[in-house]
């Protein structure tokens, strides 16, 4: 007699049977998702920002994927400046060319000033010459924009230093916290105030429990949870089955035995 499968609606077979199955359905989802986090939180010291991959294999991109994603874009003379998340490059008659310094890099803005040209990027504020291929790091401070003042002064918003400014063209940089807190004071919002799905992304991600420095400290620890739940609970599945069909072959055979006796015995 064939093996009754058992009824998922039966207790106290219901969870233990859901459990079963769906992490086995959702076992591929969990380590991508875990592995993926851990990845991201060592970025920059496993300089993946800096690695380019064709991923549009992908179903999820397809269509999305055709082109480049214009972050910003400026024209000094007969030339345009592209900015992208993949780099900075020139573009002349047709032609484009690549700036070497950031190939890679993610932009956010470009703020031009004569023949001086000033690119907010996520590894900080760039400068270079109209013109030269040559650029330098002016401020290590991951930056959303850049812009050039009424009085020629260079000002840009950072990630972690807040707004900044320069008077010299970024040799030194000042900050402006004060500007923010004048904002806060005066239109009545709270300066520890959050939007509800920042709190929430923060949590996720642990920054909100361990800080911005540490936070990888809690993606490593849930995402080596998820693999190592995710691996060993598919380990202990496939023993499982194996042993339940080890065990189901002893007892046909037992019962072959016992009906080929009962044969013998009626001869």
């Amino acid at each position: 007699m064939p093996a009754t499968p058992p009824n998922p609606l039966k207790p106290p077979m219901q969870w233990r049977w859901w459990h079963k199955w769906l992490g086995i359905i959702l076992l591929l989802p969990l380590l991508i998702v875990a592995v993926t986090a851990i990845l991201l939180a060592h970025d920059r010291s496993l300089g993946l920002r800096q690695m380019l991959v064709a991923a549009d294999w992908l179903p999820g991109y397809g269509e999305a994927m055709a082109g480049v994603e214009i972050r910003a874009a400026q024209r000094v003379g007969d030339m345009d400046y592209v900015a992208t998340r993949l780099g900075l490059f020139t573009v002349r008659n047709g032609s484009v060319e690549t700036i070497a310094a950031l190939r890679g890099t993610e932009l956010r803005d470009l703020a031009v000033a004569g023949d001086r040209l000033y690119a907010a990027a996520r590894t900080g504020i760039w400068t270079g010459q109209a013109g030269q291929a040559e650029w330098r790091q002016l401020l290590k401070a991951e930056a959303w924009s850049v812009n050039i003042r009424a009085d020629g002064s260079v000002a840009a918003a950072t990630r972690e230093r807040g707004l900044v400014v320069s008077e010299d063209g970024g040799a030194h940089w000042r900050s402006e916290s004060g500007l923010a807190r004048i904002v806060a004071e005066q239109s009545g919002v709270d300066p520890g105030a959050i939007t509800l799905n920042r709190l929430i992304l923060d949590l996720h991600t642990g920054k909100a429990l361990f800080g911005k420095d540490y936070e990888w400290l809690w993606i490593d620890i849930t995402g080596a949870a998820m693999v190592f739940l995710s691996v060993s609970g598919f380990i202990m599945w496939w023993r499982a089955r194996r042993q339940r069909l080890r065990l189901e072959g002893l007892r046909q055979q037992k019962l072959a035995a016992q009906a080929a006796a009962g044969g013998l015995a009626s001869r």
